[in-house]
């Protein structure tokens, strides 16, 4: 099965492909200081949800990176669906491929790992190359709000060092040189109401789609997902925004 098709269609219900709400970014980046004029990048755009309501919220256009082909082809649909006041291009390549011609103001990289690098040390300094002094980064990523059971480990496929805390992701960003001006953790509605999307929208197609030939593993795939976050996931990850300047 095609991980890529299945996240594409995993996520048709969602406006962001990660546990975040609209009135928490407002509420992160509403003092940023953007504007129609602004240079706005969001790496590994995913379908292109956060992107667009960049570009909607604030008027800048907004280049948005994905080298998923298919996520890089919703991305596209949903920048066609832009009625105002901002704009996005789609490129379909990877982060550190992606040409800068001049630093951005903000650079957006939410639920995308290994950008520049395997470690997030280097994501963030990859980061910090691409805006302007005095520039900023959002960042999103998942971390351990708890230590995880090895069930949980082996289901995800990772070791527990694959992600820290909460508090290491600030000291990740400070030992990157970047000062840390605000955060905010998903809540638990936040996990419930992207699980429930998550899980409805497979659960959709599976019904438009009855002889899909990944029908099967679809169905597998997502039964033991809704179980092992029932069961692991839910008090164990985490997922936090934070809101980074450059120095």
């Amino acid at each position: 099965m095609d991980r890529e098709r299945f996240s594409v269609i995993a996520h048709a219900k969602h406006v962001f492909c990660s546990p975040v709400s609209a009135s928490a970014l407002e509420a992160l980046t509403s003092e940023l200081g953007l504007r129609p004029r602004s240079r706005v990048v969001d790496y590994g755009c995913g379908t292109g949800g956060m992107t667009a309501w960049f570009a909607e919220t604030y008027g800048p256009h907004v280049d948005a990176i994905e080298r998923g082909p298919r996520m890089a082809a919703a991305a596209r649909m949903r920048a066609e669906r832009i009625t105002a006041p901002g704009t996005m291009t789609v490129h379909e390549t990877s982060a550190a491929d992606f040409a800068v011609d001049a630093p951005y103001d903000l650079a957006i990289a939410v639920g995308a790992d290994g950008l520049f690098g395997a470690t997030i040390t280097e994501t963030l300094h990859g980061l910090a190359n691409r805006v302007r002094p005095r520039g900023h980064i959002l960042l999103g990523d998942t971390y351990w709000r708890r230590p995880p059971w090895q069930a949980y480990l082996t289901h995800l496929g990772i070791g527990e060092d694959a992600m820290g805390s909460f508090a290491d992701m600030v000291g990740h960003a400070r030992s990157a040189g970047l000062e840390v001006l605000a955060a905010q953790e998903a809540s638990e509605a936040d996990w419930d109401d992207y699980e429930a999307r998550y899980a409805a929208a497979v659960e959709a197609h599976l019904r438009a789609h009855p002889n899909d030939p990944d029908a099967a593993a679809m169905r597998e795939r997502i039964t033991v997902h809704q179980q092992m976050f029932a069961e692991h996931g839910r008090s164990t990850l985490g997922f936090g925004l934070w809101v980074l300047k450059r120095r």
